[in-house]
């Protein structure tokens, strides 16, 4: 578990495959050129993370999910396929999901055969949730919710007028009267706990946290839990 706070950059899953992306903070704070998780390659699982006050957009969105190279050398780009995105939390995020992202005219082979369920999104009141770049192919996209706009018409995304947020810190928690609790798609066994460690039950909430009222064993890391500490 990692917290990326301010950092100006990216996770990039590149060379290589099935990568598991859990349980991380990326807030960025409104700084420069902060971003969250960039995708290429196939079988990658991207579950309970938080993402915050991302300032990246295109390749540094919070989540970009790029286009790749039908034969792609050692160097290039591999094409995605077989990506699971479920559970996370996107707040206020100057560009929340990119699906389809071309850097240059190369890359041509949209995503595929992907799953993005049980995401908690809330952009800011300017921007929308999702840009769709190039269409992917055979996505299946369930309970996922937005306040505010989604910006593509997509089966399993809801859009919800207010999710009933609380400050503390710099993470944006649920409430009691939070529409995401219980509101996940079903399925998804192997996801038994949230970004702090406590247990999922069924029917689980959308987003990385799982209401309740005590802390989880993992929190986000602080500037002062980190590092040398001179005498």
């Amino acid at each position: 578990q990692n917290t990326f706070l301010r950092c100006s950059g990216a996770l990039t899953l590149r060379h290589g495959h099935r990568a598991l992306v859990q349980g991380n903070y990326f807030v960025g704070k409104r700084a420069a050129g902060t971003g969250g998780v960039r995708v290429i390659g196939s079988g990658h699982r991207i579950i309970n993370n938080y993402f915050s006050d991302t300032e990246g957009d295109d390749s540094r969105a919070a989540l970009s999910l790029m286009n790749g190279l039908a034969d792609s050398p050692p160097e290039g780009y591999e094409p995605v396929a077989d990506v699971v995105v479920a559970f996370n939390s996107f707040v206020n995020c100057k560009e929340s999901i990119v699906v389809g992202l071309a850097e240059d005219e190369e890359p041509d082979v949209a995503p595929a055969d992907c799953v993005i369920a049980n995401n908690l999104i809330v952009p800011r009141h300017d921007r929308k949730a999702i840009f769709i770049r190039t269409e992917p192919k055979a996505f299946r996209w369930a309970g996922n919710l937005v306040q505010g706009e989604i910006g593509a018409t997509i089966r399993g995304i809801q859009e919800i007028d207010d999710l009933q947020l609380e400050e503390e810190g710099f993470v944006r928690r649920l409430t009691a009267m939070s529409g995401a609790i219980d509101a996940a798609a079903p399925g998804f066994d192997e996801v038994t706990r949230d970004i702090a460690g406590r247990e999922r039950c069924e029917p689980k909430d959308v987003g990385c946290e799982e209401y309740a009222r005590v802390s989880g064993r993992f929190k986000p890391i602080a500037r002062e839990n980190v590092g040398v500490r001179w005498q």
